[in-house]
């Protein structure tokens, strides 16, 4: 038989971890020691020159020749600045100084090299002012012209024409909040307005004798509510207050807000236009008031006799207190 010989065994570590601890560990503590710092990170590059910086200027004070060196800046805007500037009588901000025709589009590559001093745009924006008002009464903007926007207020040429649209659409500007809601008109160039031209209201259109023309110019109102107010004044005879127009046809409050300080009702009113004593059913009922009562009317004065007065109408329970009031312009008693 063999004899098997004993072995023996022994453990020993992995080779990772006898690696790091008989000399990788300390080459790495090595490494750490003597390395080299940090470097700095680079400092920032300095901006590039611009050529163009010698040239800024103030743009309340430069002139064109000045101007029209800067870039994105010709002759023909340079003259623009300045004709603006004169009619404004000097730049306060950039909403104003955008005001020039064209510049808007130059903006990004002239903006830094423009100086805008407030003070003295204002100092100058005063003397504006005071030359205008030393210069005579100004002129109403209701009646001024595109030529006299543009000279007065610097507003561009689209601009003046928009604005004299909505001018005539709404039969005149009736205050200054009503010129602001002019679509695109900026706080800049409506304070320019307000200091080259007075506002007077137009005079209030008379109901009675508008004509379709004229009430279709009324904020609001437009084609079809002109037509309905003259069909009603028709059926009316005419109009005896201002807020009988509360009772056309579609014609809401809001509308009837609007326009109630643009209308009024001329004086001496017209006759009563019926006879109730002497008008047949069919004539009676074409009146709005007397519509739902004409028949009966009728049937009572030939039962009971003529009426002599409103009171009698009043008895005889055809009428109420407030169809008397309303009633009274627009009867006659005739016997």
């Amino acid at each position: 038989m063999r004899r098997l010989r004993p072995v023996s065994i022994c453990v020993r570590p992995p080779h990772s971890l006898a690696v790091l601890g008989g000399g990788l560990l300390p080459a790495l503590l090595a490494w750490l020691v003597a390395r080299p710092p940090a470097s700095a990170p680079p400092a920032p590059a300095l901006g590039t020159y611009d050529p163009w910086l010698r040239f800024r200027c103030e743009i309340n004070t430069a002139d064109s020749a000045a101007l029209e060196r800067l870039p994105g800046i010709g002759p023909v805007l340079a003259r623009r600045i300045v004709e603006q500037r004169e009619r404004l009588g000097g730049f306060r901000t950039v909403e104003e100084v955008l005001t020039v025709t064209g510049l808007r589009r130059q903006w990004n590559a002239c903006s830094r090299y423009l100086l805008i001093d407030p003070l003295k745009g204002e100092e100058l924006h005063k003397a504006r002012r005071q030359s205008l008002q030393a210069a005579g009464p100004l002129p109403d903007l209701n009646t001024a012209d595109s030529l006299a926007l543009v000279q007065r207020a610097g507003l561009p040429g689209w601009l003046t024409r928009r604005l004299i649209r909505y001018r005539q659409a709404s039969g005149g500007f009736s205050d200054w909040n009503h010129v602001a809601r002019t679509w695109d008109l900026k706080p800049a160039q409506l304070e320019a307005l307000q200091a080259a031209f007075s506002l007077k209201p137009p005079p209030a259109l008379d109901l009675n004798a508008a004509d379709y023309a004229a009430l279709d110019r009324l904020p609001g109102i437009g084609e079809r509510r002109a037509k309905a107010i003259l069909n009603y004044r028709e059926a009316l005879g005419f109009f005896a207050r201002v807020e009988q127009l509360r009772e056309v046809y579609n014609l809401p409050d809001s509308v009837y807000e609007r326009i109630r300080a643009r209308v009024r009702v001329g004086q001496p009113l017209p006759p009563p236009p019926l006879a109730v004593n002497l008008a047949s059913a069919e004539e009676l009922a074409r009146h709005p008031y007397l519509r739902k009562v004409a028949r009966r009317l009728v049937r009572y004065r030939h039962e009971a006799g003529l009426f002599r007065n409103l009171d009698d109408l009043l008895a005889a329970g055809l009428i109420d207190s407030t169809d008397r009031d309303r009633l009274r312009p627009y009867l006659r008693f005739d016997r």
